[in-house]
């Protein structure tokens, strides 16, 4: 079970005693918008409108804002999932749809004669020149 630490920061989690054979583990309740994320080492974590917030080593109850930011995902253990950040999966998604036309436009390529190569590879400079980087 999982509980607030009222001493400490308002982000930190403390774990509350071990349960019995007779007690079955509680899950926490994780309010929406925030997650819980396991810090390996405690930092100093500056947002870019300057203000800092403390993240102490240990469970940490955090918004998933918070928690998605690179340095929390690069000291946690278990860094949060891609879904945490707004547009992510989708983004991901459309990348890897363009490596696989770029796959099948590379292999027509190689399949065809020198002049249609050539063709092909002047559509695909275009088509490269035209994407948002």
């Amino acid at each position: 079970m999982v509980t607030l630490d009222p001493s400490a920061d308002a982000t930190t989690v403390a774990a509350a005693p071990e349960p019995t054979e007779s007690e079955p583990a509680a899950v926490p309740a994780v309010p929406d918008g925030h997650v819980l994320v396991n810090i390996v080492k405690s930092f100093i974590l500056t947002l870019q409108d300057g203000t800092q917030r403390k993240i102490a080593a240990g469970q940490n109850l955090l918004t998933k804002e918070i928690a998605a930011h690179w340095f929390v995902r690069h000291h946690s253990d278990d860094p949060p999932s891609v879904d945490l950040v707004p547009g992510m999966p989708e983004f991901l998604a459309q990348k890897q749809r363009e490596a696989a036309t770029e796959k099948v436009i590379e292999a027509a390529i190689e399949q065809a004669d020198d002049d249609l190569k050539e063709t092909i590879r002047g559509a695909l400079r275009r088509r490269r020149q035209k994407q948002p980087a």
